[in-house]
């Protein structure tokens, strides 16, 4: 058997620092990694297609490559300081707000990148 989804909350206000998020996992389901604050780094298998609302929300995370991620949720990655870049590749629709109150990026979508 394949994991096929991480379920929404499984890592909420966890302590985790880093994740691989094993391959076979088509989506991420919402609030899936919020609220870590410690989460710096996460490596996104390329089966990966969808990603949930709020889903890495108030992270550390830097840099996402969204490999062949076609959704985007509402806010999935608001509220992370540290995110500076980002690889959109075939990202097909982001919901509101998707990457609301990144502060490096300074209200600027310059850093984005699309493949």
């Amino acid at each position: 058997n394949t994991l096929e989804s991480i379920g929404a909350s499984a890592f909420l206000l966890s302590g985790i620092t880093d994740m691989v998020v094993p391959e076979g996992v088509t989506e991420i389901k919402k609030w899936t990694f919020a609220r870590c604050p410690e989460l710096k780094c996460v490596i996104l298998p390329e089966g990966l297609i969808s990603i949930g609302e709020e889903a890495f929300s108030q992270s550390k995370v830097t840099f996402v490559d969204f490999n062949n991620v076609q959704y985007v949720g509402n806010s999935a990655f608001a509220s992370c300081p540290e995110l500076t870049d980002v690889k959109l590749n075939n990202v097909k629709e982001t919901g509101t707000s998707s990457f609301a109150s990144c502060r490096r990026w300074k209200n600027s979508f310059k850093n984005i990148v699309i493949c």
